[in-house]
């Protein structure tokens, strides 16, 4: 009997998974790709933790469930879970209502265990019959790294699913030297590319013709616990009506990565502040913190400022009292 799976490669489209842990350069890399005019005809499906979405409005402004971008591509986040959302998208691609793509790149969160999106792909029957696996892509953040692969699972997880890994943050600090062997020893097939911001490897959304199989990451799993999938990780927002005051936000910031920047995992935010016309776009990780961005290009309401924090093991009230101090000194 024919097989389910038996249908021409070239007649499936390929679906690429973009992973890496919280703050390691998704986005950013993502961003770049789709600025490629020869990436044009691609669909993205970005993912995210937290409560309010952010990370989309960074790849570009969205209007309603699926944007098509100014790049050409398509963008759309999951409302649902991702095997009916890319479903969708297949769907109305072959109805004619969206544009036609030839590849779709999944952005994962950066505590995801990017296992359930490969085995779908490869093994749902609903989508194997219309997509293969193009490859998995993880960020390493060589500044984050080494202590991640030491103490968070996920990062563990992601690395040894990859088929690229792509070293970024190295116009911060060099490759510390145990980092490449400490990532083979995890994944000796994955290929290490040091991602240089003005060098973008042209195959990255090649589909490669092998990828490591899921189970060769089951054993890192061993001690996660249970009914908790990622500990003591929490996320939540902490939101703003009216203008922030500029330094004051600054210095409170900067109180907050000095006393708890090793369990603050990861913030993002865009922020109104007063006398300014575009919101700002803020990033960090645990101690390190990107200069700010201004982002005309957003559609963001003014006055409006949201900070998303990823947090391990610390107290959602106490930074919520410190950025009310922070609102009340305005």
């Amino acid at each position: 009997m024919p097989s389910l799976f038996a249908k021409d490669d070239t007649a499936r489209t390929p679906v690429f998974v973009l992973t890496g842990f919280l703050g390691s350069g998704k986005t950013t890399l993502l961003n770049r790709l789709l600025r490629e005019p020869s990436l044009a005809d691609t669909a993205v499906i970005v993912n995210e933790l937290g409560e309010v979405a952010l990370d989309h409005l960074l790849v570009e402004r969205m209007e309603g469930e699926v944007a098509l971008l100014r790049s050409g591509c398509i963008c759309c986040a999951v409302r649902d879970d991702f095997e009916s959302t890319l479903r969708e998208l297949l769907a109305r691609r072959d109805e004619g209502s969206l544009p036609p793509f030839t590849r779709v790149v999944v952005e994962t969160t950066g505590l995801a265990d990017p296992a359930p999106l490969v085995q779908a792909v490869d093994t749902n029957p609903l989508l194997a019959h219309f997509c293969r696996l193009g490859g998995v892509l993880a960020t390493v953040d060589v500044v984050h790294a080494p202590g991640q692969l030491e103490r968070q699972w996920e990062a563990r997880k992601q690395v040894t699913l990859a088929d690229w890994l792509l070293l970024t943050k190295t116009d911060l600090a060099p490759v510390p030297g145990a980092l490449p062997q400490s990532l083979a020893a995890l994944n000796p097939t994955a290929i290490q590319q040091v991602l240089r911001p003005d060098d973008l490897p042209s195959a990255l959304l090649t589909p490669r013709p092998m990828h490591r199989a899921v189970h060769d990451a089951a054993g890192l799993l061993a001690g996660r616990p249970l009914g908790k999938p990622h500990g003591d990780v929490q996320s939540f927002v902490i939101e703003a009506t009216t203008p922030l005051d500029w330094p004051r936000l600054q210095q409170w910031l900067a109180a907050l990565r000095a006393q708890h920047g090793e369990r603050l995992l990861r913030l993002k935010a865009v922020v109104s502040l007063a006398g300014e016309d575009a919101p700002l776009v803020l990033h960090g990780v645990q101690h390190l913190f990107h200069p700010p961005l201004a982002a005309p290009q957003i559609q963001w309401p003014a006055g409006r400022s949201a900070l998303v924090f990823i947090v391990r093991g610390l107290d959602e009230a106490a930074v919520r009292e410190g950025f009310a101090a922070c609102l009340r000194s305005t």
